[in-house]
C-alpha cells in the first residue's frame, strides 16, 4: 500500500511538471541563416546568434556556434559554454557529449556525470502491426474485431490494395495511391455508414517513432497532400487535423515538431498548429 501510494504522488508530480512545461519550454526559430529562441507567447528571449538550436529538454537547449556544441537553460543564460564537438539532448538530467574519440556524461550543471543505474522508461505509445491484406497476400482478420467492424473490413477488403490496423480500430486504408483514415469505428453500429465515410483525400502517410519508448509509432502521423505534409492526431477521438500547409515534417516532441515551412527554412509548431517562425512577406 506504501508503495502504491508513493506511486500515485510521483505521478501525481510528474502530471503537475508535465502541464507546467509548455510555459518554460523555450522554441527555437531561424532568421536570416541563424537560430534564436522564442516562449509561447512568441517574446523572443534569445535573438538569432547559433548555428543551431534545439527545443528545450529537461528545461535546457542544444546549442551550436563556432563550431561547438552547448546548452542554455529555459531562461536563456548559457549553462555549458559550447565547447563540445559532439552533443546530445539532455534525458533524465543528463546528456552525452565529446571531442573526437572522448565521450562523457554530463549532468545539466555541466559537471562530469557517472550513472549509478540505468532507467528504463516508456509512456503511451502506438503499435504499428501489419497490415491485414497486401495485394496478393492475404493476412486473415483478426478474430478479436467486432461484427460491425469484420462487416466493414469485409466489404472493404476486395475493393482496395491495402489495410493497416495502427490501434484502436483506427486503419490506414490505400486504393490506387491513394490514402483514406478510418478511426473509432468499433463503437459505430451502421456498417454502411462508416463504409461511406472511406475518402481517399491523402497521397501517402508518414510514420514516427514512439518517443517515449523504444518501439511503436507516434499517436502523430504525417498526411500528405498536393505534395504538402501535415499532422493527423489518431490518439483521441474526434480526431485532430493539423492541414496540410508544410514542404516537410518531423516528429513531435515535447509538445512540438519541426516543420520546414518554405524552401529551406525550418521551423517549430505545437499540436494545436500555433507557428514559431516568421514566414517571407
Amino acid at each position: 500500500m506504501r508503495i502504491y501510494c508513493l506511486f500515485i504522488l510521483m505521478l501525481s508530480i510528474a502530471t503537475n511538471l508535465f502541464s507546467q512545461r509548455k510555459d518554460l519550454l523555450l522554441i527555437p526559430f531561424e532568421l536570416d541563416g541563424l537560430w534564436g529562441y522564442m516562449n509561447y507567447e512568441k517574446k523572443v528571449i534569445l535573438e538569432p546568434q547559433f548555428e543551431e538550436a534545439y527545443i528545450t529538454n529537461d528545461l535546457l537547449g542544444r546549442i551550436k556556434k563556432n563550431g561547438k556544441y552547448g546548452y542554455i537553460n529555459n531562461l536563456g543564460k548559457v549553462i555549458v559554454k559550447p565547447k563540445y564537438e559532439f552533443a546530445e539532448d539532455f534525458s533524465c538530467g543528463i546528456a552525452k557529449v565529446g571531442n573526437g574519440d572522448q565521450i562523457r556524461l554530463i549532468n545539466t550543471e555541466g559537471k562530469k556525470y557517472k550513472p549509478k543505474y540505468i532507467l528504463n522508461r516508456c509512456g503511451h505509445h502506438r503499435h504499428f502491426n501489419l497490415p491485414i491484406v497486401v495485394t496478393d497476400s492475404l493476412i486473415a482478420i483478426n478474430s478479436s474485431y467486432n461484427s460491425v467492424v469484420k462487416k466493414v473490413l469485409n466489404s472493404l477488403i476486395n475493393r482496395v490494395d491495402t489495410i493497416y490496423d495502427i490501434e484502436d480500430y483506427f486503419f490506414i486504408i490505400v486504393k490506387k495511391n491513394k490514402v483514406a483514415i478510418l478511426g473509432n469505428i468499433s463503437s459505430r453500429e451502421n456498417p454502411d455508414s462508416i463504409i461511406n465515410d472511406v475518402h481517399y483525400v491523402y497521397d501517402d502517410v508518414k510514420y514516427f517513432p514512439c518517443t517515449c519508448g523504444n518501439h511503436g509509432i507516434s499517436n502523430y502521423i504525417g498526411i500528405k497532400k498536393d505534395n504538402i505534409w501535415g499532422y493527423y492526431d489518431i490518439a483521441d477521438y474526434p480526431y485532430q487535423i493539423i492541414a496540410p500547409n508544410y514542404i516537410n515534417i518531423e516528429n513531435f516532441y515535447n509538445g512540438l515538431a519541426k516543420v520546414e515551412f518554405e524552401s529551406n527554412r525550418f521551423g517549430y509548431i505545437d499540436t494545436e498548429a500555433n507557428e514559431y517562425f516568421y514566414r517571407s512577406r
